[in-house]
């Protein structure tokens, strides 16, 4: 293993106050690949649809309690955690390089994933029973800021952004929370649940296969030149690349669907064309129909629903015809577009917005729809799909709701903790470019949790809507499975 490391004197911890929290910086290193990566490796071609995939950072952290019996030596625990992260960085190697200056291309350099270690002067249950833990959670999310580079500037140059960087918590108690941020352009949700999964099985000494398919997203969905960046990016403000500003215009918050209200829903959300409906497709129906309604009311006119669009992301591998391997590594994400028209006075039904939504997956599962968009030929069919996608954006006074979901993405690794207490996304204040994106995460439980980034206004006519509380809990009251903790 590798380890390039840039301890901190304990006199010189950097201390970060939130609220009741206190968060100790212990050290900031850099894990690289335990074996180097092969010369025939060196360049990881990135897929047109890792091309048209944006340049922002894909973040989650994950809860654990502490064990039964609690380790003399917590660095054990850490450094195990190093080695094993090395390893799994041996066979995802693109994730230790570095983008080039076109974005077409991973130099697979070995120059390796930030790893931070800190320490929590706390029980993880404070963190956990917080009435406004969602806003905290950035302080256990990794800085992308390249460690050796000590810059004073708030942007990045493409070929300065880690792939993949990585936050360990130790609380008091015992408690670990682990946040990682990887970068879209890259890696889709289900490539960073693969690499979470490999990396988890290598810490609890389990045996892993190495097959990683590497090769195949490239072959499918070849590079165009269309959707190369020419001339290469102006450096990034890293409010554009993680969302996170201290002034942004929105605003995250999580909402919580129990088992009880999503089959609610579902029976509710049922028509004649579509009599069983996903619980992800009554969630998001639900969601789109009280978000549109926030937006009206905050535009001063609450009759005025529409018009609007969701796109919904749906992972490919195994809707392709022959199906892909689930360990096919990049962005294999082609997403679902659903059309509102809208008018003026009517309130739409639940049913009609599901069954607009199911319409739209239905479209791109569809195993012959997906062959048109691969080979050489599929490069101008995708092309075609995203010019129709940017004529509805286009269209005045329409709202863009972008819906993705984790729910089958192996978001819950369990590195030898047990299974997460808790896993989220992100919170606090964010970008405007960030607006309206919804994410739906099936926690331990079967619970739902949509996290939503929405206008501030908005956002509190949201969540002072008796109807969609009705069904939604705001996340921020304690749970009773944490009060021990």
């Amino acid at each position: 293993m590798s380890i390039v490391s840039e301890h901190e004197q304990p006199s010189l911890l950097k201390r970060k106050k939130y609220m009741e929290l206190q968060v100790e910086i212990v050290s900031r290193e850099t894990i690289r690949p335990e074996t180097p990566t092969l010369p025939e490796f060196k360049h990881y071609k990135l897929s047109l649809l890792d091309q048209l995939s944006p340049l922002v950072y894909g973040i989650e952290f994950t809860c654990y309690a502490p064990p039964n019996n609690k380790l003399d030596d917590e660095h054990c625990s850490i450094a195990h955690l190093k080695k094993s992260l090395s390893k799994a960085l041996s066979r995802f190697y693109p994730l230790a390089g570095r983008l080039t200056a076109d974005e077409s291309t991973i130099d697979c350099n070995d120059e390796g994933t930030p790893f931070v270690e800190d320490r929590c002067k706390c029980p993880l249950s404070l963190f956990l029973h917080a009435p406004y833990r969602v806003d905290m959670a950035n302080q256990f999310l990794p800085s992308i800021i390249p460690a050796h580079g000590h810059r004073t500037s708030r942007s990045l140059a493409p070929t300065e952004m880690v792939p993949f960087a990585v936050q360990v918590s130790i609380f008091d108690c015992g408690g670990v929370i682990i946040g990682t941020k990887g970068l879209h352009k890259i890696l889709d949700a289900a490539s960073c649940g693969i690499f979470l999964k490999m990396w988890s099985d290598l810490a609890k000494g389990l045996q892993v296969e190495s097959a990683i398919d590497i090769t195949t997203a490239i072959s499918l969905f070849p590079p165009c030149s269309w959707a190369a960046v020419s001339p290469p990016r102006e450096p990034i403000p890293l409010c554009a690349l993680e969302g996170n500003k201290v002034d942004g215009t929105c605003v995250v918050k999580v909402f919580e669907f129990n088992p009880d209200s999503v089959a609610t829903l579902q029976a509710k959300a049922r028509s004649d064309l579509v009599p069983k409906t996903t619980r992800i497709e009554a969630v998001s129906g639900f969601i789109w129909k009280h978000v549109m309604a926030a937006a009206a009311t905050a535009s001063g006119n609450p009759c005025a629903f529409g018009p609007s669009v969701v796109t919904h992301a749906v992972n490919i591998r195994s809707r392709t015809s022959p199906k892909l391997s689930p360990t096919t590594f990049g962005n294999l994400v082609v997403h679902g577009i659903a059309d509102y028209k809208g008018q003026n006075g009517m309130v739409p039904k639940l049913s009609d917005l599901v069954t607009e939504i199911w319409r739209a997956l239905a479209d791109v599962k569809d195993a012959d729809f997906l062959t048109t968009l691969q080979g050489k030929d599929g490069g101008q069919a995708i092309r075609r799909y995203k010019q129709n996608l940017a004529v509805l954006k286009d269209q005045p006074n329409i709202s863009i709701y972008r819906f993705t979901s984790w729910s089958k993405l192996g978001m819950n690794p369990d590195f030898g903790f047990g299974m997460p207490l808790w896993s989220g996304h992100t919170g606090g204040r964010m970008s405007s470019s960030f607006k309206n994106l919804i994410l739906l995460i099936l926690n331990p439980g079967h619970q739902i949790e949509a996290s939503l980034i929405l206008d501030e206004k908005e956002m509190y006519i949201l969540q002072s809507d008796p109807h969609f509380l009705q069904f939604a809990s705001l996340i921020g009251r304690p749970h009773s499975h944490t009060t021990t903790i």
